[in-house]
């Protein structure tokens, strides 16, 4: 994809399992918002991603409210 579309650094996949374990894309971004990582407990997942996108020059403004620790 990055021979088509050079700008695009990072998807973003919305996905759904249903009750046979079928697997189904919902939504993709092109501009995911990381936001429900920063609610995990373990800080790795949001660490790697902000790491990634300071690499190509995006950052993240981590002020995230809509949900919970851990929920």
């Amino acid at each position: 994809m990055s021979h088509r579309y050079p700008a695009l650094n990072e998807l973003g996949l919305d996905l759904a399992v249903d009750q046979d374990l079928t697997p189904w894309i919902l939504e993709v971004n092109t501009l995911p918002d990381p936001c429900p990582f920063t609610k995990l407990r373990e800080q790795d997942t949001i660490q790697r991603i902000v790491a990634y996108g300071r690499a190509y020059g995006r950052r993240y403004p981590l002020n995230c409210t809509k949900s919970k620790q851990g929920e």
